[in-house]
């Protein structure tokens, strides 16, 4: 698979690298590099991709997409960065960051495999980690074209109506729109109104947008409950609730583990 952009101003680039150079880096890293990662380094050694970012699949069926342009190469200036990225952005050890720019990074997450390593999300300021893949063949294989949806951009004027566009879009009847709305807004800064659609899409005539709610706080309860004020943790419990009562006994289940799993 051929990853890289062409004919671009590439900063990530870096010279050519080599299978012997490869191994170096590997023994001064202390890690084995997934053999795909190996095989896109030796065609091109890191730049920008031609893809903008990677689809996540959710065990039901779901998928959000995260952005992303660029992928570390191996030397300076690419992936022996890492661990100074791991110490400037107090981030866990025994991962290797192979792409990001301060807000956001993906690594290969050596913590519980250091020979078949999942790949990793973070964002330092919020202290969130998704596992995006299984392994380095599945983030490629993942890699799509597909534009991140609702890109939250401080100088982009028409942010500020994105509330107001997303609420335009769940009263409508396209699903996979409204699927995808609720997945790329799924790590909001007003707590409160996403948790207020939360709660609408909870009772949604679509199995597929009820199915996406329990996916979403599935995947985030114990964030949401760590970063919204505890005023609106009623909301939480208002939205298992009616998942709980929901007639599809795959999504009520989910919802009665989530009320096992933590107090809300």
């Amino acid at each position: 698979m051929y990853v890289w952009a062409n004919e671009v101003e590439d900063d990530y680039k870096l010279p050519k690298t080599s299978e012997i150079e490869i191994k170096k880096i590997e023994k001064q890293l202390n890690v084995e590099l997934p053999a795909s990662y190996k095989e896109i380094l030796l065609e091109q050694n890191g730049g920008t991709i031609q893809y903008s970012s990677v689809k996540k699949e959710s065990h039901l069926g779901t998928n959000a997409y995260i952005e992303i342009n660029h992928i570390y190469g191996c030397g300076q200036g690419g992936i022996l960065d890492s661990d100074y990225l791991i110490e400037e952005w107090d981030l866990p050890k025994n991962i290797l960051i192979f792409s990001g720019d301060g807000n956001s990074f993906f690594a290969l997450d050596y913590r519980k495999d250091s020979v078949n390593p999942s790949v990793i999300y973070l964002e330092p300021e919020t202290e969130e980690i998704i596992e995006v893949a299984h392994t380095f063949d599945d983030f490629l294989n993942n890699l799509s074209k597909e534009e991140v949806f609702f890109e939250n951009d401080e100088d982009d004027e028409n942010w500020g109506t994105s509330e107001e566009a997303a609420e335009t879009i769940f009263l409508g009847n396209d699903i996979l729109l409204i699927e995808e709305t609720l997945l790329n807004l799924q790590y909001p800064e007003n707590h409160k109104w996403y948790f207020e659609q939360l709660l609408k899409c909870a009772t949604h005539s679509e199995v597929l947008i009820r199915e996406t709610v329990t996916n979403i706080l599935n995947n985030n309860l114990e964030i949401y409950i760590i970063e919204s004020d505890k005023k609106l943790h009623f909301l939480l419990k208002e939205i298992i609730e009616k998942l709980i009562a929901d007639k599809n006994e795959s999504i009520s289940s989910e919802a009665r583990e989530m009320k096992k799993r933590i107090k809300v």
